[in-house]
């Protein structure tokens, strides 16, 4: 349960083997693009997965309304409204599982465009290629309208949520309970 210092941090330089094929001229650049695709893949990774606790917290809900003496007037109509909304977003951020399972032609997504940017960057001393960069720009451009409409998903969860609670409904994941002591 001890942690005890054997060596003390030594500074290092380490220098590429001159061995590459094609080069970059302006290595500050090339990692300053490098970071910038990793940060988006951060964002749409999280996107992602807050999307699917989403998904499951309207689920719950959905499972709870019917748990209920009586949901409040709206909810059904509201989660079903969400739940189309959703799937919507789902396939234009992910494209579309089922035309991809067969074999069809899927519209580039953003998490695609993105995948396209990050190609051959972890594998190459090369500078980003033009089409690395378009794809980038592409993606960088498409993310903010859909993190906006997660957000959007997400308050309108949590209002339905409010109202479950002031009706007593039972838990659900990602609910706060509403209590006072007596």
């Amino acid at each position: 349960g001890v942690v005890t210092t054997l060596v003390n941090p030594v500074p290092f330089q380490t220098k590429l083997l001159n061995n590459v094929t094609l080069p970059t001229k302006d290595w500050s650049a090339r990692e300053a693009f490098s970071k910038k695709v990793s940060d988006l893949r951060k964002a749409i990774t999280a996107t992602q997965y807050i999307h699917s606790d989403l998904e499951g917290r309207l689920s719950a809900i959905k499972a709870n309304i019917t748990e209920m003496p009586a949901p409040p007037e709206g909810i059904p109509a509201a989660i079903l409204k969400i739940e189309q909304e959703m799937k919507v977003f789902n396939r234009e951020f992910n494209g579309d599982n089922i035309r991809a399972r067969r074999e069809f032609e899927n519209k580039t997504t953003l998490s695609g465009r993105l995948s396209l940017a990050e190609d051959g960057l972890s594998n190459t001393t090369a500078p980003p290629t033009g089409a690395q960069l378009e794809n980038y720009a592409i993606a960088a451009r498409q993310f903010p309208p859909f993190l906006e409409k997660l957000k959007k998903f997400d308050q309108e969860i949590e209002k339905i949520e409010k109202l479950m609670e002031m009706k007593e409904a039972p838990y659900t994941p990602g609910r706060w309970p509403m209590w006072q002591a007596e």
